[in-house]
């Protein structure tokens, strides 16, 4: 990776935005991070499944996929505020391949709104898990966005919640997901994340997008091995 064009100009574009109210998306002048004008353009997530929180034309208890799976230990909720199209998508990419976190601060709001929602009825978990990047990873990208998400979330929220990024690895290097198949996603996360240290019998995994849910479902199965015994997800957007 070439850093020094990079920083300067990641330096330049955050400097613009921390010293000059506009909007994140039009730079049209906002006392918000997003303006009144490009915020109808994110799409919410606003009909779906209960559970896995996939979007639907209807409001749905449960999609056909959730109904048909009878696993005994599976994850609990899926809590997804956005879809994963148009602007929501290209903000997500941004973060993840171009290192401009700042989109954060327009995506993170409407995760705590819903994270609020959701836990004002039943209990907080006892940790947030961010999926972890491998090392090889991280390296290449310069960061792991699912950390950074996480403590974002801590940030808005504004509670005492732990972050556990010491206890699941990912042990194995496997291909960007989103270069893969729905089968092939699925073959290559088998075996590809370990528990390392003690953790909570209630967490939440943090992920920046639910596809296939085949890299959830893989430290899912981890985490239950090791005696964890709800699992909630937490991610900024769900594909359709």
């Amino acid at each position: 990776m070439i850093w020094n064009p990079l920083s300067t100009n990641i330096t330049t574009q955050v400097y613009y935005l921390a010293t000059n109210k506009h909007c994140y998306l039009c730079n049209a002048p906002s006392k918000n991070k997003i303006c009144e004008y490009c915020s109808p353009y994110l799409s919410i997530n606003d009909t779906h499944c209960q559970r896995c929180s996939r979007p639907t034309k209807v409001h749905l208890i449960l999609c056909g996929h959730c109904q048909k799976d009878r696993r005994k230990q599976q994850i609990t909720k899926i809590v997804a505020p956005l879809k994963y199209d148009d602007i929501v998508s290209h903000l997500i990419k941004s973060i993840k391949f171009q290192q401009q976190t700042y989109f954060l601060h327009i995506l993170i709001p409407y995760l705590c709104s819903a994270l609020q929602k959701h836990y004002a009825t039943t209990d907080w978990p006892d940790e947030i898990i961010p999926i972890p990047n491998h090392p090889e990873r991280i390296k290449q990208r310069g960061f792991c966005q699912t950390n950074l998400i996480a403590k974002f979330i801590q940030r808005y929220l504004k509670r005492d919640i732990k972050i556990n990024t010491r206890s699941l690895k990912k042990t194995l290097n496997t291909p960007a997901q989103h270069t893969l198949n729905k089968k092939m996603r699925e073959k290559s996360q088998k075996n590809a994340y370990t528990v390392t240290n003690k953790i909570g019998k209630h967490v939440a995994l943090i992920d920046d997008v639910i596809t296939t849910g085949s890299t959830t479902d893989a430290c899912a199965l981890e985490l239950f091995r090791h005696g964890v015994e709800k699992i909630d997800v937490w991610t900024l957007a769900r594909t359709p």
